[in-house]
């Protein structure tokens, strides 16, 4: 599932706002259902696909840029168990 969010249907320019939205909203719900040391392993992907060019952080439309904001930050978060 991470997989299919985080990889090329996520922030495609050309899906619409609802999806990018929702898919942003689902990888950040995952931060807090999931535990971090299953999560680690695809943080610094989510991380760097969240902050490419014209994707996530980047988007046209504000609050697809401010979910990624959200989201990029919570996945920021996520540690690895020590």
């Amino acid at each position: 599932m991470l997989r299919s969010l985080v990889g090329s249907e996520m922030c495609i320019r050309d899906s619409s706002i609802t999806v990018r939205l929702a898919s942003l909203q689902a990888l950040h719900a995952l931060v807090d259902a999931l535990p971090h040391d299953c999560l680690f392993i695809y943080r610094r992907q989510v991380v760097q696909t969240l902050g490419r060019h014209d994707k996530g952080v980047d988007d046209k439309v504000r609050s697809v840029r401010a979910a990624a904001v959200d989201c990029r930050s919570a996945w920021y978060r996520v540690q690895a168990l020590e």
